[in-house]
């Protein structure tokens, strides 16, 4: 999307937001990124580390009045394989920030999991069980992926988020989960 942008390559970007918006996404993820040398530090490494930038954002949240509730945190989740202790400081950073604000909206890119790894599909859907169970309450995913989007309303039924299952049968009775309907 980055080269899109640089190249203004509109019908690129159209076309990207276009097929999110058919797919009922919420929001249109364009990923513009930016160049890392604009980066102060890079992302921290450990769980402390990200905690520490956490409470100097909710600090100065806190200062100008904003509540928690109107926040949306990204955990900044790492590559599983460079990671030294597999996912446990994206569970760690995830399940601390939901512990202390219990109103705040987490929100993480979730194929950023799996870069690097074969069948990527597999790593992104096994993460968003996890993450979603620690606290993880939006991603930014491929809303055209219908395993995915199964599996985010199975796992809120599961975890009790979904009263009586209703957002789960109504998915799926509008066909946006399970079989493709002819």
């Amino acid at each position: 999307m980055a080269e899109a942008i640089a190249n203004r390559d509109a019908e690129f970007i159209k076309d990207r937001a276009r097929k999110q918006a058919e797919a009922n996404a919420t929001f249109i993820d364009c990923c513009a990124s930016v160049p890392e040398e604009q980066d102060d530090s890079g992302i921290p490494k450990n769980a402390a580390d990200r905690l520490r930038v956490f409470d100097k954002i909710m600090a100065k949240a806190k200062e100008y009045g904003i509540s928690p509730s109107r926040i949306h945190i990204d955990p900044l989740v790492e590559m599983l394989c460079t990671s030294e202790n597999g996912i446990e400081t994206n569970i760690e950073v995830i399940s601390t920030v939901r512990e202390k604000y219990p109103s705040i909206h987490i929100t993480a890119v979730i194929s950023n999991i799996s870069f690097n790894l074969p069948v990527r599909k597999l790593i992104n859907l096994g993460f968003v069980v996890l993450a979603m169970n620690a606290g993880l309450d939006s991603g930014i995913l491929d809303p055209t992926n219908r395993d995915m989007l199964g599996l985010i309303y199975a796992t809120e039924a599961l975890l009790g988020e979904d009263d009586y299952c209703m957002e789960y049968i109504g998915a799926y009775r509008e066909g946006l989960i399970g079989p493709v309907k002819k």
